[in-house]
């Protein structure tokens, strides 16, 4: 599923890491309107959600074996993500999880200090613990992708009322079913102790998107 739901993309523009070509070669960012649905291009689980002092609202999603990590940058002020969108949700391939705007470059949060609305969106590739962080990162040249995603879009509706949108059909994703039933346990990420999932027993399965919207 593309990062937008099935929105033109207006002007794609490329932006080359100041970290080196080895290590970040290239991020892709979409300008478009402020408010504008992003959809989760991979199902899995929330792992990093908050502000980023460079990348403003963010989310990370991290794929269910652990080895894509996802990163959704600069949303929306005020109103940056789905309802019910928490560290530890998991999410289908095509559900709305937040809102285009142009927050970041501040270490105060909720701030503005982007001219252009766009989408930053990036994938890490994470085959052992010493690739998460630090030199040894590897990031995909995200363009080729994107392009190819543009032309399987997954629609999205607003909801009347409210700032929120859904998509407009759902899936049955196996790798969804598997994690819910702790198939492979040593797969599941863990869910921040003071999340909402930890506060009602022991032993409860993430919430998905589609179910907190019911």
């Amino acid at each position: 599923m593309p990062p937008l739901s099935s929105f033109k993309i207006s002007h794609i523009k490329i932006v080359l890491s100041s970290q080196g070509s080895r290590k970040k070669p290239k991020k892709y960012q979409y300008n478009i309107h402020v408010g504008t649905p992003i959809i989760a291009i991979e199902s899995g689980v929330v792992t990093a959600l908050g502000w980023n002092q460079y990348g403003g609202w963010r989310i990370g999603i991290s794929s269910f074996d652990g080895h894509r990590y996802y990163y959704y940058a600069h949303l929306r002020q005020n109103y940056p993500y789905a309802e019910g969108l928490e560290e530890g949700s998991v999410v289908t391939a095509g559900d709305v999880i937040g809102y285009m705007g142009h927050t970041g470059y501040s270490t105060k949060e909720n701030v503005n200090n982007i001219e252009i609305t766009h989408l930053h969106w990036g994938l890490q590739l994470i085959f052992d613990e010493s690739q998460k962080e630090g030199n040894n990162e590897i990031w995909v040249d995200v363009y080729p992708l994107t392009r190819f995603l543009a032309k399987h879009t997954q629609p999205a509706a607003k909801v009347e009322g409210t700032k929120e949108w859904v998509r407009t059909s759902g899936i049955v994703d196996p790798a969804v079913e598997e994690y819910e039933a702790g198939i492979p346990k040593e797969m599941r990420t863990p869910v921040k102790e003071d999340s909402p999932e930890n506060s009602s027993g022991e032993g409860q399965e993430p919430k998905t998107m589609q179910q907190m919207q019911q």
